[in-house]
């Protein structure tokens, strides 16, 4: 027997082996171990290298105990032997966690930073946060196990993990590309509370460039919205089965008026009004969206804060939020009008009705009009936007009001 080495049978029992493999699931050495109190660990007189010895001795001891497991001997109550066997468990469990929380990082941060089309197949949120926090569990529970060797083991999982994660961010990537979802840029502040995404192509529909709106019945943003929205749809075309409802009773600004949207029959030359308005007037949700829809939601209004209203033109313009507020569907009319900490304007008496809001909105000497009209020229705008760069032109209706120019001009 070479120097420094001791027999197995040198010192039985006094050896903490559960501390020892406590140790090295820690990283320390083999030096640092032997010379710890708690270890117990005593070199026979004569041997320097105390590292090595002790070493030597554990790997003596668990070649042993793994011929005894293979011959059948075991089972015997040995806690010392179950120790032995439980790393084994622990490292398998270490490899999964790595290779989970690579994987889903990975995929994570690339759908977070290019939700289109790297985020719509397999959202970042929830799914993509689940699984990162499923691997993170995995790997820290490796670790209260105690996991032995874990510098030495680092390697595979972590390239395996690495390599299947840019496998699946590519292969989700490809699959939402192939389907049609669109590569989608972050957009820049226009003003007006809108956004420009300047490098997306013009999403067009039928070749007209789509316009977009996302919203609920019940929702009073979106209800009060709906009437700037309906007055720039029919700067652009003819709208017909025109109804009226509610937005909820007992949300704030209960009974908001709103146009019906999605069962409106729009007719245009110019633009696609692309609709998705849950009809319930009394919760408000989200309909689910086609993947295309889903993607530009992925991309500038994204779960869990996801807001509505919620506009897209042509692919390049997004608004995330109310063009007006619904305190608007009271100036002037049943009721006096008071005004909030947060400033918003309401209307302590009750809106008006649905029937009567949809003319008072037409009467030009009143202040709904202005209010609802500022937001339809302002869209009106954005659309003749939107076809300049699809290389079409607006009807000389919308190029020629000068409301309409005003916002045109102002916009980048």
């Amino acid at each position: 027997m070479g120097p420094g080495l001791v027999p197995p049978e040198a010192h039985p029992g006094m050896v903490d082996w559960r501390e020892v493999e406590r140790l090295r699931a820690k990283g320390l050495d083999w030096d640092s171990i032997a010379e710890s109190p708690k270890v117990g660990f005593t070199p026979p007189e004569g041997v320097e290298d105390s590292g090595r010895a002790l070493k030597s001795l554990y790997l003596t001891r668990r070649s042993q105990r793994s011929r005894g497991s293979r011959s059948g001997a075991g089972g015997n109550g040995d806690d010392e032997g179950s120790a032995a066997v439980r790393p084994r468990g622990n490292r398998t469990l270490f490899f999964v966690g790595v290779v989970v929380t690579l994987l889903f990082g990975i995929w994570s941060v690339i759908a977070y930073a290019v939700p289109a089309p790297f985020g719509v197949i397999v959202p970042f949120y929830p799914y993509l946060v689940i699984g990162l926090i499923v691997g993170l569990i995995l790997l820290g529970s490796s670790f209260i196990l105690g996991v032995s060797g874990v510098r030495s083991r680092l390697f595979k999982p972590v390239v395996v993990g690495v390599v299947v994660g840019l496998v699946a961010v590519g292969a989700s990537g490809g699959i939402a590309y192939l389907t049609g979802v669109p590569v989608l840029h972050p957009g820049t502040p226009i003003g007006f509370g809108w956004n420009k995404a300047a490098q997306n192509e013009v999403w067009k529909s039928n070749g007209l460039p789509v316009f977009m709106f996302v919203g609920a019945a019940a929702c009073p943003y979106c209800s009060i919205s709906s009437w700037s929205i309906l007055a720039a749809l029919k700067a652009y075309g003819s709208v017909s089965n025109v109804g009226v409802t509610t937005s909820s009773p007992t949300d704030v600004f209960a009974n908001t008026p709103a146009v019906e949207l999605y069962g409106i029959t729009y007719t245009s030359s110019y633009i696609s009004f692309d609709v998705w308005e849950s009809t319930d007037n009394t919760q408000i949700s989200i309909p689910a969206l086609p993947s295309t829809e889903n993607a530009y939601l992925q991309a500038y209004n994204p779960p869990p804060s996801t807001s509505i209203p919620f506009l897209v033109i042509g692919g390049q313009y997004y608004f995330v939020g109310s063009l007006l507020s619904p305190g608007n569907a009271c100036l002037g009319g049943p009721g006096a009008t008071t005004t909030s900490s947060s400033g918003s304007t309401q209307c302590s008496n009750g809106p008006y009705a649905p029937s009567t809001f949809s003319q008072v909105v037409q009467n030009s000497s009143s202040p709904v009009y202005s209010a609802v009209m500022q937001q339809s020229w302002l869209l009106e705008a954005l659309l003749w936007k939107s076809l300049d760069a699809a290389g079409m032109t607006p009807p000389v209706t919308v190029s020629s009001d000068q409301n309409v120019i005003n916002f045109y001009q102002q916009l980048s």
